[in-house]
């Protein structure tokens, strides 16, 4: 039998079974294995897998020397059971992309475990989604493998990525609009009156960073801007590279250096806003006396609790995470469904690190 079929028939004994526990009382008896596999048409070794899963989940169990399962005294009644698969280390924006996914599935009642991995050329998707009902994937800054972008392209189970956009793949997909954030960031800086604007590269170069940098520089092309590679300060961050610290070092040489007149700073993260504002205290360059200081917010949200509040161009964190449970719930209620890819518009929130330029 096509390995598609199996999982379909896998996925829909489940679901039945997990309807059913919700009418059984707790120690009420579950069908046998036979009436199981009579009543659904499917091979033993499906049954045996649907049970233990729903046994993992903790809705079942079978007594010592019995052979029936039975509810579980405090049964877990998720209607459906996502992975998150993340990388194996801290990351606050990894953080606050699962909680937001996390928050809007539980509205939902699902329930989630997470998968972490060290890389994604050694990241096998399907053994990480296992028998859970769907995936979500938050990759690293590397480059997508063959072998991962095949499962993507033909997944057993609904997956979406998020964060890298995946423009051209039909694969389910939910980023910001990463062109958007440097334009609105450098429009804003514009309309304040500040025309010769740095931008900071402080993540690696991966198109989240290059299509910052690119709206960034169309926003100055339409004002009349030129000259604007002297305006770009690349840290040169690489994959897992501590991007506060290389970013503040490299943006210290710079300011150190001969270097253009400046008005204002765009960083195309808030890590690389934390290190430049401390770059240029040291300095003695006032923010935003001197110089105004825009970034884009991240997902971490640390904008509100820098020195001075950073202004930000932010994203809605709690839209992100409905997008992608949406996405989900429309492909598990209907299977083949074409896949969907999401850009959120981003939102300019104004603090207290940019101000109107001041006249000459």
């Amino acid at each position: 039998m096509p390995r598609r079929l199996v999982e379909t028939k896998y996925f829909h004994l489940a679901q039945k079974l997990r309807e059913q526990i919700r009418l059984i009382p707790p120690g009420g008896k579950l069908p046998t294995i036979d009436e199981l596999r009579q009543q659904f048409q499917i091979s033993r070794g499906t049954v045996d897998r649907v049970l233990e899963r729903l046994q993992n989940d903790g809705l079942i169990h079978r007594p010592s020397g019995r052979q029936r399962y039975v509810v579980a005294s405090i049964p877990d009644h998720a209607v459906r059971r996502i992975v998150l698969v993340r990388p194996d280390y801290p990351s606050p924006a990894f953080e606050s992309m699962a909680r937001s996914v996390v928050e809007a599935g539980k509205r939902a009642d699902w329930a989630f475990d997470q998968v972490y991995y060290r890389s994604l050329q050694t990241l096998d998707l399907r053994q990480a989604i296992n028998d859970n009902d769907a995936g979500v994937l938050i990759p690293t800054s590397e480059a997508f493998p063959p072998h991962l972008l095949r499962v993507l392209k033909r997944p057993h189970h609904p997956i979406v990525v998020v964060q890298v956009p995946l423009a051209g793949l039909a694969v389910n997909n939910v980023c910001l609009d990463d062109f958007k954030i440097g334009f609105m960031a450098a429009d804003y800086l514009l309309s304040l009156g500040h025309r010769r604007i740095v931008v900071v590269l402080d993540q690696p170069h991966i198109p989240v960073t290059t299509e910052r940098l690119a709206g960034w520089r169309m926003r100055l092309e339409q004002a009349g801007e030129t000259n604007l590679d002297e305006l770009v300060v690349d840290s040169d961050v690489q994959p897992g590279e501590d991007a506060k610290d290389k970013t503040f070092q490299r943006i210290g040489q710079w300011l150190d250096q001969p270097r253009p007149a400046f008005t204002a700073v765009f960083c195309t993260s808030d890590f690389g806003a934390m290190a430049t504002l401390r770059a240029l205290s040291e300095r003695g360059i006032r923010v935003p006396q001197d110089v105004s200081v825009i970034a884009h917010g991240g997902e971490s949200n640390l904008g509100p609790f820098l020195f001075p509040p950073l202004s930000a161009v932010e994203t809605d964190l709690a839209l992100f995470g409905k997008m992608v449970v949406s996405i989900l719930d429309d492909q598990l209620k209907k299977p083949g469904s074409a896949p969907r890819q999401i850009r959120l518009a981003p939102v300019l929130v104004a603090r207290q690190t940019t101000q109107r330029r001041r006249p000459v």
